[in-house]
């Protein structure tokens, strides 16, 4: 599956909140997820793009999930693969045998709505701040940079500003708030 996104930092979550209700959106359940970042053993982050494969656990509500994302033409614009773990000490195991290592862990809280048949988040990460994410899971035959500008226009309609756009994961964001 591809996946491409569209992300922003945001100041006032019950401001974002509230624009999207006023569009009928309607919210899930907060939910805190733990994300467990992997890398392989000759990578770091500075390498980090299209072609170079990222590998996560994600914890939630008691389930694990084992994700590989393979950025295509940006960071946000990735090929994704994933499946819920049974064990998932067996994966780190499997992870360490193919030389690959924890770089990572990401925690936050998230609100999920959807609008306009996209997926929308809302995140507070730690270390990080608070942003908005938007994404649409597509086949290969797009222009991820048409997608992401029909989604960053949503975003906009809501009030988001473009002068807050990231073009990064959370991950490489988290990284890169380390070297300075």
């Amino acid at each position: 599956m591809r996946e491409i996104e569209v992300k922003a930092r945001i100041k006032d979550i019950n401001k974002v909140v509230a624009a999207l209700q006023n569009k009928g959106c309607y919210f899930e359940k907060e939910i805190e997820q733990i994300d467990k970042i992997f890398l392989h053993k000759s990578l770091d982050y500075s390498k980090v793009g299209p072609g170079v494969p990222v590998a996560r656990i994600r914890s939630s509500r008691g389930k694990h999930i084992f994700t590989v994302k393979i950025p295509v033409k940006n960071r946000l614009d990735k090929f994704e693969s994933e499946t819920e773990l049974d064990n998932p000490g067996q994966m780190l195991e499997a992870l360490k045998l193919m030389d690959f290592f924890e770089v990572m862990t990401i925690k936050k809280k998230r609100l999920k709505t959807k609008l306009s048949g996209d997926e929308v988040c809302i995140d507070q990460v730690e270390n990080l701040g608070n942003f908005i994410e938007m994404e649409r899971l597509t086949d290969d035959n797009v222009q991820p940079e048409e997608v992401q500008k029909e989604l960053f226009n949503l975003l906009e309609s809501i009030g988001v500003e473009g002068s807050a756009r990231v073009f990064e994961g959370y991950d490489v964001l988290l990284y890169k708030s380390r070297l300075n």
